[in-house]
C-alpha cells in the first residue's frame, strides 16, 4: 500500500579531487629548462537544458447538470455552465476540456461571450461575473494537437444582484445586458467600457408577477422579450422601458424565449410542452408548435431565422420551420435537455442537460458528431477491505470497482443496472455487498468479481421496491441488512441470500450502520421526510418491529451514520450538522456546524477524530472539543469519506469522479504537509486514470485521452510519446 509519497529529484554526482603535496625547491640551473606546453583544457559542454515544465491536468467535465452553453465568436470554443457551480471551456472541434473557471457559489444559469476575450455569467448566487480570458496564457494558432488556452486561475469581476438571478441575456449589438430575478424584476446593465468589463445598472423593468425565467434581445438590442412563471410573455422597448405588448396564452410557466434574427418573430416555450410563435409587432400568436411531451427549456434560431431549435425535458431536441410550424427533425438525447445552441454557420448544434455533458450534433441528419463530451463518473461510495489492501467503489456509471492499493491495478469491475449507492466488505474480506438505484442488493466474490447472488424479496421481485440507500454485513458476517426510501429494513441470510425478515420502519431510510457488537444484534438507521428526520436503534432479535431508541433533533435527511470503535458513541450527518450521541442513553453529547451539506461522516480508527465529506470538501474535527483540525481542499461534493484501518490516510469519493488519498497527522511523512492529496483515481465510463500530484500516472487502455499536458509556455496537448515516457508509471 502506498502510505507515503516521496517526490523524486535529480541526483548530481561529483568526482573527488585528489590532494597533492608541495614539491621541494630545486637549485637554479645554468640552462633555463624548456617550458612545458600548456595542457589543453577539456572541451566544456553546455549543461543540458532541463525539460520544459509540464502540468498534467485531467479532464473531469461537469459533475452536475449543464444549464447553459455559449459559443465563442470565432466558433473555436464552447463554454458550459453547470449546477456544479463551474464553467468549463471546450475545444469545439475535438470535444476536449481545455479550461475551467471557478468562482460562483451557485448553479451557473446563463453564459455568453461579450467579445472574443470576455465571458458573462449569471448564477443563482445573486452575482453576475465577467471573466477576462486574457488571463489565460495564449499560444497562437498551434497545431492539430494543441489549443490556445491553458487551464489556470481567472479572477472575475463580480456584480451583485439584489434578487436571485434566474435568467439573463446579452444584446447581440453589445453593450447591454439583462438579468431577471425571482421577484419578477428585470435589471438592465450597460457596459461602462469597450472591453465589456465594467457594467452599470441602467434601469429596472417591472411588470411580471412571478419569477422571470426567460429573456432574449432582438438583433439591434432595442427590444427585449421576457417570460415568467406568471405564464405571460412581455415585449419591452429598451429606450423607454415601456411594455409594447403582453401575451398570456400558455397554460404553464414560461421556460424559454427567442427572438428571430430579422426581429419579426418571437417564440416562447413552456412547461405546457407547447411552443408559441408570436408576431413581434402585434403580439398575436401566429401558430403553435406541438410535439414535445415535456417542458420546453430552450429555444434557438439559426442565423437566417428559417430554422428553430428546441430542447425539452422529454429528452428530445427538435428542429422546426417557424414559418409553417412543421417539425423537420427530432433527436433523442440521453437525459432532460436544458439548453440548445446553433453553431455560427448552422451546420451543427449543441445541447446540454441532465447527463452532465455537452453534445455536438449535425443539423442535417441530427446525428451526434462528438460527445457527449467525456466526463468522469461520480463516486458515490467507498470501502476499504479489512486487511487494508484493497478498496471498492460504488459509482454513478452503474459499476463497482475493486482496486489493489500497492500495485494500483484495477482487479475487477462489475455492474448493476443503475448507479451504485452503497458498497461494503464482509468481515473476512471474501465478499462484497452492493446496493443500487436499480432496487437491488447484490453479493460478489471479492477475489473474482463474480456475482454470488442477488437478494430477492418475492413480494416485490427485487431486493426493495425503491432505490437501495445502504447495505452492510453484520460484524460476524452472518447477516446482511439493507435500507431504502421504501421505508423498510430487510434482514438477509448472508450465506444463502434468503430474506429472513422485513421490518417496517415507518419512514424513508437513507443510512445504516451496525453496532460493533460481535453478534451483530443492533443496527442504527437514519430517516428523512417532512415529518421524520431521526436516528433509530433497532434490535434485530426482537420480535417487536419498533426501535429500541430514537434520537431526534435533525431537520433534514440523515444521510450518514457511524459508531465509535468502542460502540459508546454515534455520529449522524444531516443538512449542515453532525451530531454526537451517547449510544446507551441517547443523550446528545455535542454538535458540529459543518457549514455545508454533510453527505458522509466517520470516526477515526482510534475514535479521537471525526471526518466528514460535504458539499464543499472534507473537514476533520477533534472528537473531544469538536474543534475543526483541518480542511482537505476539494472542488466537488464528497459523497464518501473514511480513514484507512491504520489511520495514516483518508480516502474520499466525490461526484467529480475521483477517489483521493490524503495524508493525516498520524502519517508524519517528512516534507509532506498534513491534509495534502497524495494520489487520485479518476473513474470514467469505461476507463480509469491514477494520477500523483507531480503528474505521474497509470491509465487503462483509453485512459490517456482524458489527460491534458500543459508545458511551461502554456501550450496544451494530448499525450505524446515523450510525455508518455516521462509520466506514465506502472504501479503507482
Amino acid at each position: 500500500m502506498m502510505k507515503k509519497y516521496i517526490a523524486a529529484g535529480l541526483i548530481l554526482l561529483f568526482s573527488a579531487l585528489a590532494g597533492c603535496a608541495t614539491p621541494p625547491k630545486e637549485p637554479e640551473a645554468a640552462v633555463k629548462p624548456v617550458q612545458a606546453e600548456p595542457r589543453a583544457e577539456p572541451e566544456r559542454k553546455a549543461p543540458e537544458k532541463p525539460p520544459a515544465l509540464v502540468k498534467v491536468v485531467p479532464q473531469l467535465g461537469h459533475s452536475a447538470a449543464v444549464l447553459s452553453i455559449a459559443l465563442s465568436p470565432d466558433g473555436s470554443r464552447i463554454v458550459s455552465g453547470s449546477e456544479d457551480e463551474t464553467i468549463k471551456l471546450w475545444d469545439a472541434q475535438e470535444g476536449r476540456e481545455i479550461g475551467a473557471l471557478s468562482g460562483h457559489s451557485g448553479p451557473v444559469s446563463y453564459l455568453s461571450y461579450s467579445s472574443e476575450d470576455f465571458i458573462l455569467s449569471a448564477s443563482w448566487d445573486r452575482t453576475l461575473k465577467i471573466w477576462d480570458l486574457r488571463q489565460f496564457i495564449k499560444t497562437g494558432q498551434g497545431d492539430a494537437q494543441t489549443s490556445s488556452l491553458i487551464i489556470g486561475d481567472v479572477k472575475p469581476v463580480s456584480l451583485s444582484v439584489e434578487g436571485l438571478s434566474v435568467s439573463a441575456a446579452l444584446s447581440p449589438a453589445g453593450g447591454l445586458f439583462a438579468s431577471g430575478d425571482y421577484r419578477g424584476i428585470i435589471t438592465l446593465w450597460e457596459a461602462g467600457d469597450t472591453d465589456g468589463v465594467g457594467w452599470n445598472k441602467k434601469a429596472a423593468l417591472t411588470g411580471h408577477r412571478g419569477e422571470v425565467t426567460a429573456l432574449a434581445f432582438n438583433a439591434e438590442g432595442t427590444q427585449l422579450v421576457s417570460g415568467s412563471k406568471d405564464r405571460t410573455v412581455i415585449l419591452w422597448d429598451i429606450a423607454t422601458g415601456n411594455q409594447i405588448w403582453t401575451g398570456n396564452v400558455h397554460t404553464g410557466d414560461i421556460r424559454s424565449a427567442a427572438f428571430s434574427p430579422g426581429g419579426n418573430l418571437v417564440c416562447s416555450g413552456s412547461v405546457d410542452a407547447a411552443i408559441k410563435v408570436w408576431d413581434a409587432t402585434t403580439g398575436s400568436v401566429l401558430r403553435t408548435l406541438s410535439g414535445h411531451t415535456g417542458s420546453v427549456e430552450s429555444l434557438a434560431f439559426n442565423s437566417d431565422g428559417k430554422r428553430l431549435l428546441s430542447g425539452s425535458w422529454d429528452k428530445t431536441v427538435r428542429l422546426w420551420n417557424p414559418d409553417t410550424g412543421e417539425e423537420l427533425r427530432k433527436a433523442e438525447a440521453p437525459a432532460w435537455v436544458n439548453t440548445v445552441l446553433f453553431s455560427a454557420d448552422g451546420s451543427r448544434f449543441y445541447s446540454g442537460g441532465y447527463d452532465n455533458t455537452v453534445t455536438v450534433w449535425d443539423t442535417e441528419d441530427f446525428r451526434r458528431v462528438t460527445g457527449p463530451y467525456d466526463r468522469a463518473q461520480g463516486v458515490y461510495a467507498v470501502a476499504v477491505s479489512p486487511d487494508g489492501k484493497r478498496i471498492v467503489s460504488g459509482n454513478e456509471d452503474k459499476t463497482l470497482k475493486v482496486w489493489e492499493l500497492d500495485s494500483g491495478r484495477l482487479l475487477w469491475s462489475a455492474s448493476h443496472e443503475w448507479a451504485v449507492n452503497s458498497v461494503a466488505w464482509s468481515p473476512d474480506g471474501l465478499r462484497v455487498v452492493s446496493g443500487s438505484a436499480d432496487w437491488n442488493v447484490k453479493v460478489w466474490n471479492a477475489e473474482t468479481g463474480v456475482e454470488i447472488f442477488t437478494l430477492n424479496d418475492p413480494a416485490v421481485r427485487k431486493s426493495h421496491s425503491q432505490s437501495v440507500s445502504a447495505a452492510a454485513f453484520s460484524p460476524n458476517g452472518a447477516v446482511i441488512c439493507s435500507v431504502s426510501p421504501d421505508s423498510t429494513i430487510k434482514v438477509w441470510n448472508a450465506e444463502s441470500g434468503g430474506l429472513m425478515r422485513t421490518i417496517p420502519a415507518g419512514s424513508e431510510l437513507y443510512s445504516l450502520a451496525f453496532a460493533p457488537d460481535p453478534l451483530g444484534r443492533y443496527i442504527i438507521t437514519g430517516s428523512g421526510s417532512e415529518r421524520d428526520n431521526t436516528v433509530s436503534v433497532w434490535d434485530l432479535q426482537s420480535q417487536y418491529p419498533v426501535p429500541v431508541m430514537t434520537f431526534s433533533g435533525h431537520r433534514n435527511h440523515v444521510l450518514s451514520l457511524d459508531y465509535s470503535p468502542d460502540g459508546k458513541r454515534i455520529i449522524s450527518g444531516s443538512g449542515n450538522d453532525i451530531k454526537i450521541w451517547d449510544a446507551e442513553s441517547g443523550e446528545l453529547k455535542g454538535a458540529i456546524d459543518a457549514g455545508r451539506i454533510v453527505y458522509a461522516a466517520a470516526f477515526s480508527p482510534d475514535g479521537t477524530k471525526i471526518i466528514a465529506g460535504t458539499s464543499k470538501g472534507i473537514g476533520e474535527w477533534d472528537d473531544a472539543d469538536l474543534i475543526e483540525l483541518r480542511e482537505f481542499r476539494y472542488d466537488a461534493p464528497v459523497r464518501a469519506v473514511l480513514y484507512q484501518p491504520d489511520g495514516l490516510q483518508v480516502i474520499s469519493g466525490a461526484v467529480d469522479g475521483t477517489i483521493r488519498f490524503w495524508t493525516t497527522a498520524e502519517a508524519s511523512i517528512p516534507g509532506i504537509e498534513q491534509g495534502v492529496e497524495t494520489l487520485r483515481i479518476i473513474n470514467f465510463d469505461q476507463d480509469w486514470v491514477r494520477l500523483t500530484p507531480d503528474g505521474n500516472y497509470t491509465a487503462s487502455g483509453q485512459g490517456e485521452r482524458y489527460l491534458n499536458f500543459v508545458d511551461a509556455g502554456g501550450k496544451i496537448s494530448t499525450v505524446t510519446d515523450e510525455y508518455r515516457s516521462r509520466f506514465s508509471k506502472e504501479g503507482l
